[in-house]
């Protein structure tokens, strides 16, 4: 590279409010601190005292995907990141309800209202050339005075990927563990003297060993997909056959699902192209968190055309929290504490988006209760790969 190159590279790296902020431009126009700044191993973000951002070192821009002759100066950190909380005209980082639990949010408040250097993790949607996606980010707010002006230094650094090794670990290690406590109670009554017992048994014993095996698949297929490795299978499906699939996988003998399962008539009857075995699951999920959020309460699901695309929904009569609807579709948030699935509203938006093309979201209200939907295109949608196959 050469010296105009890195003299090109270093003009863009810092973006200051000139003018209005000219004794932290003269700060950092500084060799040692310009260099501290840029030579950080994390992104780093100036704030001023409004949380309007005044300065980004290269590799928060890299970070963002900016352009290095992007301005940053007088933008929120949210609108910087792509948050989708901030996605619209209307919408000011952190002033949103979701930012109520906004890590990022709480670490700069508080750093700048007690004058201490405060660390959070922020759970991170983010939308990117219409592709959501989620990060786990660590946050480091530290205080700091140039020129008598007060601002707040913002270290961030992307923690997603051990994050979700850990989570996966976590949560099919608590599944299995379950499952296996259960299927070894089973297997025990597998030579009871009682011939309806050991029937019973055997039927259990088949199902949970099925479990077993569907929930290693559950969690492989989501490194798959999160890695861009899986290729959809396409096929021609009605809306009646992807119902049947979902209800069938979660009626299952002995469970709560099937009294409380009602499918909505009437079904729309013209095929779409569509992965049956994943819109399955991310159908089967939401009939799951609907079942163990209503236990014994109808749940209800149901299919409607809405322009070009099939609406599949599933109802159930109770609303979510506040605190917990923000927080919907984050791949380490778990509505159960503290264990759980916790990946399976996440895995919704990571099939039914990434993989299927769909739109998948939620309303709740205490008047209407809660309803999961994906928005699928009735024409095979556009997601990059058309192969086919495992």
């Amino acid at each position: 590279m050469s010296g105009d190159d890195i003299d090109r590279r270093e003009s863009h790296a810092v973006q200051p409010e000139v003018g209005r902020d000219r004794s932290l431009e003269e700060a950092l126009g500084a060799p040692v601190a310009r260099t501290i700044f840029e030579a950080a191993g994390t992104a780093m973000f100036i704030l001023d005292e409004e949380r309007s951002v005044v300065a980004a070192n290269a590799l928060a821009r890299k970070t963002a995907h900016l352009r290095p002759d992007t301005p940053v100066a007088g933008r929120r950190l949210g609108d910087i990141l792509g948050c989708t909380h901030t996605s619209n005209a209307a919408s000011l980082c952190g002033t949103e309800a979701s930012c109520k639990v906004c890590g990022g949010r709480h670490a700069i408040s508080e750093s700048r209202d007690h004058g201490r250097v405060v660390e959070e993790e922020c759970l991170l949607t983010h939308s990117r050339d219409g592709v959501i996606d989620s990060a786990e980010i660590h946050v480091i707010a530290t205080p700091l005075e140039v020129g008598g002006r007060r601002y707040t230094l913002v270290s961030m650094r992307d923690i997603s990927d051990e994050k979700r090794r850990r989570t996966l670990e976590r949560v099919f290690v608590h599944d299995l563990n379950n499952t296996v406590a259960s299927l070894s109670a089973w297997v025990d009554l597998l030579d009871d003297p009682d011939p309806g017992i050991r029937t019973d048994a055997v039927r259990r014993v088949q199902r949970l060993t099925g479990k077993v095996l569907d929930e290693m698949r559950s969690h492989a297929l989501i490194s798959r997909v999160e890695s861009a490795e899986f290729v959809p299978t396409w096929q021609a499906r009605t809306p009646a056959e992807v119902m049947e699939f979902a209800a069938a996988e979660i009626a299952l003998p002995g469970e709560d699902g099937r009294a409380a399962l009602e499918i909505a008539e009437p079904i729309p009857r013209e095929p779409f192209d569509t992965d049956l075995a994943l819109l399955g699951r991310v159908i089967v999920n939401m009939l799951r968190n609907a079942v163990e959020a209503s236990p014994g309460a109808p749940v209800r699901l149901a299919c409607a055309r809405k322009g070009d695309r099939y609406r599949f929904s599933v109802s159930n009569p109770d609303a979510i929290p506040e605190d917990v609807a923000v927080q919907i579709f984050r791949r380490s948030f778990s509505t159960k504490a503290p264990y759980g699935r916790g990946l399976g509203t996440y895995s919704m938006k990571l099939f039914g988006e990434r993989t299927l093309g769909g739109s998948v979201g939620f309303t709740t209200s205490a008047d209407a209760g809660t309803t999961f939907f994906i928005d699928h295109p009735i024409s095979r949608p556009d997601t990059g790969d058309r192969r086919s196959g495992r």
